[in-house]
């Protein structure tokens, strides 16, 4: 299947990171623990003891931030079941240039024949950017008609409660939809053309809310 004209592709993007493990029952009563430990220990003078405190807590709030995002995930409707959502968080690079991301997924399977469909939540910054530049250049009607020229896809664009994306479907293949608002990205997959039955897990998820989710946590 072909992807989107200048869209990152989120799995290589994410090689390398540090995925931190979800076992903490209360990660938010964690990450106070570790900044207390952290502000003794930089009253102490141990610098390094500090910051080691201060990246375990980092992890600790990420582990918050997954809880919130999974609420977002679309309930299976009506002859479709689903797996656990699968969360991880973590860094991408280091020091001053580290980036914390946290990213949420879950696999939908209609009952009658095992299709899936795959259903992720981002919030990692330059994957967000990069996409979100990308998807900007559908505003102009010029790439619009382009990308609507394929008799063997049909293209279908997003544009409603401030997220931006685009809906694209190969014939007998697959789909996929990338949607962009702020800080967060939705994509979803299927090895199938059926956009009216993908349309029904967009429409599933409470996007305002999910933007004012995202939104709340970057400040934060």
């Amino acid at each position: 299947m072909r992807k989107f004209p200048g869209i990152v592709v989120i799995a290589v993007l994410l090689t390398g990171a540090i995925l931190i493990a979800a076992e903490d029952k209360d990660p938010k009563a964690d990450a106070l623990a570790l900044i207390d430990k952290a502000r003794a220990e930089v009253v102490a003078g141990d610098g390094q003891e500090a910051i080691d405190y201060l990246q375990k807590a980092i992890a600790a709030i990420q582990k918050t931030m997954e809880g919130g995002f999974v609420a977002f995930l679309p309930k299976p409707g009506e002859g479709w079941t689903a797996k656990e959502p699968e969360s991880s968080s973590g860094n991408w690079g280091a020091g001053a240039n580290a980036v914390q991301f946290t990213t949420v997924e879950r696999t939908y399977i209609r009952d009658a024949d095992k299709l899936k469909m795959h259903v992720q939540i981002t919030n990692a910054p330059q994957i967000v950017q990069a996409q979100g530049q990308a998807l900007a250049m559908l505003k102009n009607p010029q790439m619009r008609a382009m990308l609507t020229q394929d008799p063997n896809t049909t293209v279908e664009f997003v544009d409603e409660d401030g997220w931006v994306g685009m809906w694209r479907a190969e014939k007998g293949s697959s789909l996929e939809l990338i949607a962009v608002q702020g800080s967060v990205l939705v994509t979803m997959r299927a090895r199938s053309e059926d956009l009216a039955m993908a349309k029904q897990f967009w429409q599933a998820f409470d996007r305002k809310g999910l933007a004012a989710a995202a939104t709340r946590k970057k400040k934060e």
